[in-house]
C-alpha cells in the first residue's frame, strides 16, 4: 500500500493511498458475496448466482458496495500505522477502482495544531469567568450532531430525495451534447440540495434510480464562473437514516 500524507499547513492533513489489487482482492471477493445475497435474479437463490453472471450484470454496482466497504477501514489502517489522530470528519475524493485494478482515494482533514506554550508568571494575566448557558437552538444542534454521529446509510432502490446521496459517473459535454474525451469523472458522490445541487438542478435529480441519467450544469473546472454541461448516470442512491430520539436513543 503505497501512502503519501502532505501537510497543507499547520492543522489540515492530506493522505492519498494507492493499493495494489493483489492486496485488495480477498476484500472485494467479500463485498461480492456480500452484495450477491441481496441480489434476486430469476432461477437463483440469493447467494447462488455465478459469479460471472454477477459481474457480467452488476460489475458498476458491486465496484461501488467495495468502495462502501473499504474506505473508511484503509483510511483508518493508514491512521492507526501512523498514528494520526484526526479532529473532524475526513473529506473523501478522487476515488479511482475498477475491477482487476489498484484502488485510490485521497482523504483530507484536520488534525490538533502542533505548538508550544510560552513561559508564564504568576499573576500575569487576569481571567474573567464566562458562564455558558445554552438556549434551545444550542440544545438541537447538539442533539442534531449527535444523530448523525450514529446514522445508518441504507442504500434506495426508489428515487432519489432530497437529501439523498447519489453516487454516480459524470461526463463532461460539449456545446452540442457531444461528449469530451478525458473529461469522465467516475464513482463522484453528490448530495441532492446541497452545493450546485440546488433549485433547477435538484428537481433534475430528484426521482432518479439507479441506472438513470439526468443532464446538469456544473461550474466549469477551468473557469467557476462558467457553466458547462454534464451527463450524469448514477451507480446507487443512499440515505442517510437518522435514529430517533427516544429512551433507547438517549442510553
Amino acid at each position: 500500500m503505497k501512502i503519501d500524507i502532505k501537510n497543507i499547513n499547520d492543522f489540515t492533513r492530506e493522505v492519498k493511498l494507492d493499493i495494489p489489487w493483489e492486496t485488495i482482492e480477498p476484500d472485494f471477493n467479500i463485498s461480492l458475496k456480500k452484495f450477491s445475497k441481496k441480489v434476486k435474479l430469476p432461477g437463483f437463490r440469493p447467494g447462488k448466482i455465478p459469479r460471472d453472471r454477477l459481474m457480467q450484470q452488476f460489475q458498476p454496482n458491486i465496484e461501488a458496495q467495495f468502495m462502501d466497504d473499504n474506505i473508511y477501514k484503509y483510511y483508518l489502517t493508514v491512521l492507526q500505522q501512523k498514528e494520526i489522530v484526526p479532529v473532524n470528519q475526513a473529506e473523501i475524493s478522487d476515488v479511482h477502482f475498477h475491477f482487476g485494478e489498484h484502488f485510490s482515494f485521497t482523504a483530507k482533514f484536520e488534525v490538533e495544531p502542533d505548538f508550544q506554550l510560552p513561559r508564564f508568571k504568576r499573576n500575569m494575566f487576569q481571567v474573567q469567568r464566562n458562564k455558558f448557558i445554552p438556549d434551545e437552538q444550542d440544545i438541537n444542534d447538539a442533539v442534531d450532531q449527535l444523530r448523525r454521529s450514529h446514522a445508518r446509510i441504507e442504500t434506495i432502490e426508489a428515487g432519489a430525495k432530497e437529501k439523498d446521496f447519489i453516487i454516480c459517473d459524470l461526463q463532461k459535454l460539449d456545446e452540442s451534447g457531444v461528449a469530451i474525451i478525458g473529461k469522465k469523472f467516475e464513482k463522484q458522490m453528490i448530495k441532492v440540495g446541497d452545493g450546485s445541487f440546488t433549485d433547477d438542478q435538484k428537481d433534475k435529480l430528484i426521482g432518479l434510480k439507479p441506472g438513470g441519467s439526468a443532464r446538469i450544469k456544473l461550474p466549469d473546472d477551468e473557469d467557476k464562473t462558467v457553466k458547462s454541461p454534464y451527463e450524469l448516470k448514477v451507480i446507487k442512491v443512499e440515505r442517510e437514516n437518522l435514529p430517533e430520539v427516544d429512551n433507547d436513543f438517549v442510553k
